[in-house]
């Protein structure tokens, strides 16, 4: 509808533009004819004049012209000159006719015959009745300043004339009869006036405009009526031409809508790399706008595409799908993983690609959940039958050695018989043992006995749940306990101090309590605080100190627990092999690689938990655990 107004609008200024034209062209016509008839009149006047001049010059030239009185041509009273009048030898009376006064009889014939009359007229005439009309008047007047011919329309009797004036030069010849006046040669004594009735000239003027009107109205007319089929055709093409992008513009906000709507980055790029569009979840995700994107480089809008540039001319080139494995970034100390597809665009001659980028983080760590759970399953599996296999033979070691050092360190009374009946003295016997380490070497029997029962013994909460009975526990509580707990921790062999270590707590009030195991609750945060404190001991703080940020949330129905350090961070690849059974970084004999791996199974298999792991090496570790509410 808004196309269709700005076509009748567009409609009606041509109907305009051609009537001000029709218009302009019809006034040209009309006023040249105008012009045209005037200047016929005026040539009228012209010649009327000459030839009165022609005349006059003649009879002047001659001196004057005789001819009989009659009552026609009576004596001119007013011609004071010798022989005005004379006899002829018939007998005859001739009397002089002088120019003016032939010019009177002359210009009354033309004035009975065409209507066309004048006469000469002065503002000092010799004859009165030659006294000047008043614009006769008011143009002789003029001739003294300007002496230069006059002609315009006016109105005598109720009819139109042209009246035209041209001042006279007295000459020589003109002084026999006006020296008397005082004239001189060059003077201008007067003038002839000349009016020409302009009655047939209107017939002739208002004849052609009739004919010139009927003409103009017919092309008029003709103009409109192509103006309104061309305004109709154009109108057909318009609303359908209308019709046409209202349902490409559904279409296409349809195609847009689906495209907005998932869930995907879709970015479109041209052959030369620059974007050609920009969905909703592309703006979101990198903060610029569609019309801010569009024409920009790739690798401008999305720095992290910089890589892909090559892969994408070759999709473009060989026109293949080219499908990247997840691609793994850190935003914000959070690892990501994208999935990149490149489609080229192949259809109807279009050059370019559409890359669509897919962010499968939660994927990727489901299927690491997964992966770990499976480990530990297959752990669990092992556990079962390693502990039956290794308990007997270890119970035996500890236990002999338990004996061994009873009979050899103790000074029980059948010790003491037994060296007397071998002639041995136990204190010299127990300053041998003690030169050749004895003692040391049965507490080190003690110690690893002691560790293997604890790996047994961790190995087996693999194999099996606990049938403790869990209960409600509020989390922030059971941090302050471990807290507490392990703040009485200083290892000399490390030289920390826990209690030197920062503890910056952020807990949300209203988080509520969780149904849990508190016991392995706070086994899992004690693991967690003591790897910590071991790991940021190692690390050199020239100008900032050891932290532990501890953070407590709920978020969509789980509750978020996050224990971060600003230590030496972890440097493996991928980070949650650190939760693999047995896997360490620790020195040989310094730990088991069984704590983390124990924490996860009591998080996600005791618990039906998620526990995961971001570090930036030389920065910080955050691990996160998340547990259900209901």
């Amino acid at each position: 509808m808004k196309y269709y107004h700005k076509l009748l609008l567009l409609g009606l200024i041509l109907v305009l533009v051609w009537t001000g034209s029709i218009f302009f062209f019809y006034n040209r016509i009309v006023q040249a004819e105008e012009d045209n008839i005037y200047r016929s009149a005026l040539k009228e006047a012209e010649v009327a004049f000459e030839k009165d001049l022609t005349y006059r010059r003649w009879v002047a030239g001659l001196g004057g012209l005789y001819a009989e009185v009659s009552p026609k041509l009576q004596p001119n009273d007013y011609l004071h000159v010798p022989q005005r009048d004379v006899t002829t030898t018939d007998g005859e009376i001739m009397t002089m006719i002088n120019p003016a006064y032939m010019m009177r009889m002359v210009y009354g014939m033309m004035d009975e015959e065409a209507g066309l009359h004048g006469h000469i007229t002065s503002l000092n005439p010799i004859r009165p009745e030659n006294k000047p009309s008043a614009w006769e008047a008011k143009i002789l007047e003029s001739f003294n300043n300007n002496p230069a011919d006059f002609h315009a329309l006016a109105t005598e009797n109720e009819k139109p004339v042209l009246h035209f004036m041209r001042p006279m030069v007295t000459e020589e010849k003109c002084l026999k009869c006006h020296a008397q006046q005082g004239y001189k040669v060059g003077d201008i004594r007067g003038g002839i006036s000349v009016t020409v009735p302009m009655s047939e000239y209107q017939q002739t003027m208002k004849a052609f405009i009739a004919e010139t009107n009927s003409s103009f109205i017919t092309i008029w007319i003709a103009g409109i009526l192509s103006i309104i089929i061309v305004f109709n055709t154009l109108s057909r093409y318009e609303r359908a031409r209308c019709k046409a992008e209202d349902e490409l513009a559904k279409t296409k906000n349809y195609l847009a809508n689906i495209i907005n709507s998932m869930p995907s980055i879709l970015v479109g790029v041209d052959p030369e790399g620059k974007i050609t569009h920009w969905n909703m979840e592309a703006e979101k995700i990198s903060r610029i706008s569609s019309n801010d994107a569009v024409g920009l480089p790739l690798s401008q809008a999305l720095p992290d595409m910089q890589n892909e540039l090559e892969r994408i001319l070759e999709a473009m080139k060989n026109r293949v799908i080219e499908t990247d494995s997840v691609q793994t970034k850190t935003d914000a100390g959070t690892t990501r993983y994208d999935d990149i597809t490149i489609y080229p665009l192949i259809a109807n001659g279009v050059e370019g690609a559409v890359i669509r980028i897919d962010d499968v983080t939660e994927r990727m760590n489901l299927e690491q959940i997964m992966i770990q759970s499976e480990k530990m399953m297959s752990v669990g599996g092992l556990a079962a039958g390693m502990a039956h296999e290794i308990n007997n033979p270890l119970a035996g070691i500890l236990g002999h050695a338990q004996n061994i050092e009873k009979r050899l360190l103790s000074d029980m009374e059948k010790n003491k018989s037994a060296a007397t009946e071998c002639d041995i003295s136990l204190v010299n016997l127990r300053k041998y043992m003690d030169k050749r380490q004895i003692p040391k070497m049965l507490t080190g029997i003690k110690e690893s006995g002691n560790r293997a029962a604890t790996i047994v013994s961790n190995m087996l909460s693999f194999s099996r749940k606990s049938d403790k009975i869990n209960r409600r526990y509020r989390l922030d509580e059971l941090l302050e306990k471990t807290i507490e707990l392990v703040a009485n921790d200083y290892n000399l062999k490390k030289h920390y101090d826990f209690r030197k270590i920062e503890i910056i707590r952020q807990y949300d009030e209203n988080t509520p309590a969780v149904h849990c195991d508190g016991n392995e609750i706070q086994q899992v945060f004690l693991n967690l605080l003591k790897n910590g404190a071991e790991a940021m001991s190692e690390k050199d703080y020239a100008q900032d100190q050891p932290r532990f940020i501890c953070r407590i949330k709920d978020e969509k129905d789980m509750a978020i627990i996050e224990i971060e350090d600003n230590g030496p961070g972890i440097t493996i690849q991928p980070v949650n092999r650190i939760f693999d059974p047995f896997f360490t970084t620790k020195e040989l004999g310094k730990g088991t690689g069984l704590g983390l791996s124990v924490s996860y199974f009591i998080i996600s298999d005791q618990h039906n938990g998620i526990m995961e792991v971001n570090s930036i090496p030389g920065e910080w570790t955050r691990f996160t655990i998340k547990l259900p509410l209901k």
